[in-house]
């Protein structure tokens, strides 16, 4: 049995963790319902997000200038299981090799092979990062930031992988019909355009 003032203190601590865990999750909900991340406080924000508020106003109000004017200059790149819209690219199913639409589909699936080594090597030097991750959408950011920042130090000081490198497994985008996609006529429009602007010769 515990002496009375140990089992105070453990019970004081127990309750001070709760009120925090109370506070954080009351927090995360009125950003959810607010959908503003801008209300919370400037030093809040920085912590979450590690970049200032007026940074980010910024950045993103570009960002949306250009998409409200229809410029594009970035798109996210998605596997055939996504639907193809005007901000996301995804492959063109049984492309020929040599067309446009080919030459597009390959450079779609060499960019995200590229993309997924990198996420290989860094669950394979992290073990953390291969398995789901059970925290805050603020927490898992923060881990894989610090992933990505172990990471580089690594790179920097020559540190040595001392694990396989898995490579990418061949794409079955050919194989994974893209049913949502055809339906989506602004998306497809928008990938012909990227098409006939890049990979027309």
């Amino acid at each position: 049995m515990l002496p009375i003032n140990v089992a105070n203190i453990l019970a004081a601590e127990e309750k001070e963790r709760l009120e925090d865990l109370r506070l954080a999750n009351l927090e995360r909900r009125n950003m959810r319902e607010e959908s503003d991340p801008f209300s919370i406080e400037e030093t809040r924000f920085k912590e979450l997000f590690r970049i200032n508020k007026d940074m980010a106003r910024f950045l993103l109000n570009g960002i949306l200038a250009d998409l409200e004017r229809g410029d594009r200059n970035s798109w996210l790149l998605g596997d055939s299981e996504y639907p193809q819209e005007p901000w996301l690219m995804t492959p063109i199913e049984n492309a020929l090799p040599e067309s446009p639409e080919g030459r597009y589909t390959q450079a779609h699936i060499q960019t995200r092979n590229c993309v997924e080594r990198c996420i290989g090597v860094l669950k394979g030097r992290f073990l953390c990062l291969s398995k789901v991750l059970r925290y805050s959408p603020e927490m898992v950011g923060q881990i894989f930031n610090a992933c990505g920042i172990l990471h580089n130090l690594c790179v920097e000081t020559r540190l040595g992988i001392d694990f396989e490198v898995p490579q990418p497994q061949e794409p079955i985008y050919a194989m994974v019909p893209n049913n949502v996609a055809a339906n989506n006529q602004e998306g497809n429009n928008a990938r012909r355009n990227l098409i006939n602007l890049y990979f027309r010769n």
